[in-house]
């Protein structure tokens, strides 16, 4: 398998196959055991990602098959790089090749947009996230998770670090502005506020729908939780965290 042909396929192929992670709705994403590359694994066959399904069920890791198509490639590589990906394990039958995803596309640069304007990204809160949850919701004993704790005290620590955007729904009565918060509800009917790590998230969640964002650190998120929510769900189309008010205090605890 030569690396060139498999950087054209990926980049003009009209499609590929990846496995994504029931636990976060994402590709399913693991760490190389040699030099820590955080990647992701397609495959050019649908019966070979099949396969690789079959066998990850076996070890708890319940995953869906997903077709990506030539059109998708642009925005599947950005997202890639807003969860903290940078490579690309290509398998074609027996033989695989792993490639780094600068080879394959060029990360968006944002410096030139002002600070303030830039849209928010938080690819270390994503990548923790995603690496807890797929650990933490797999059907096996607690002892085979692995080790939650520490990729628990790395998810709270880039949680702590991070900005984040809430929805907000405005509209007009009466002449004036108001601000309206929108929820989710689980099966029980129980309330909550999403909350965002990034634009990618917000713009899964608000698909179709006229509302806006604002942009809040860490430290606000507390006594912003609606008093109708009975707590944040963090990436409602991703990872779907939830955050309580208390647990949230004591994680600002935690950066004092």
């Amino acid at each position: 398998m030569n690396k060139t042909d498999v950087i054209k396929k990926l980049q003009s192929g009209e499609h590929f196959f990846v496995p994504f992670s029931m636990s976060t709705r994402m590709p399913y994403v693991f760490c190389d055991p040699e030099d820590f590359d955080d990647q992701i694994i397609v495959f050019a066959r649908d019966e070979d990602l099949k396969e690789y399904i079959k066998a990850q069920a076996e070890e708890k890791n319940i995953l869906q098959a997903i077709r990506v198509e030539k059109s998708m490639y642009t925005r599947f590589y950005g997202n890639l790089y807003g969860i903290g990906v940078n490579a690309i394990l290509y398998r074609d039958g027996q033989e695989e090749l792993k490639v780094e995803l600068k080879e394959i596309a060029i990360e968006a640069d944002f410096s030139k947009i002002p600070e303030g304007k830039r849209p928010l990204l938080n690819a270390s809160l994503q990548l923790s996230g995603i690496y807890f949850m797929q650990a933490l919701r797999r059907k096996v004993p607690l002892e085979e998770k692995g080790n939650l704790n520490a990729l628990e005290e790395e998810l709270v620590a880039n949680i702590i670090r991070a900005n984040f955007l809430l929805a907000v729904d405005v509209k007009e009565q009466d002449g004036e502005k108001k601000l309206n918060v929108p929820f989710v509800k689980n099966k029980e009917g129980d309330m909550y506020q999403p909350c965002f790590s990034d634009i990618m998230e917000f713009q899964k969640f608000a698909a179709g729908r006229k509302i806006g964002s604002i942009k809040v650190d860490f430290q606000r998120l507390p006594r912003l939780l609606s008093k109708q929510a009975k707590a944040y769900v963090l990436n409602p189309a991703g990872i779907n965290l939830i955050l309580g008010k208390e647990q949230l205090l004591k994680m600002a605890k935690l950066n004092k």
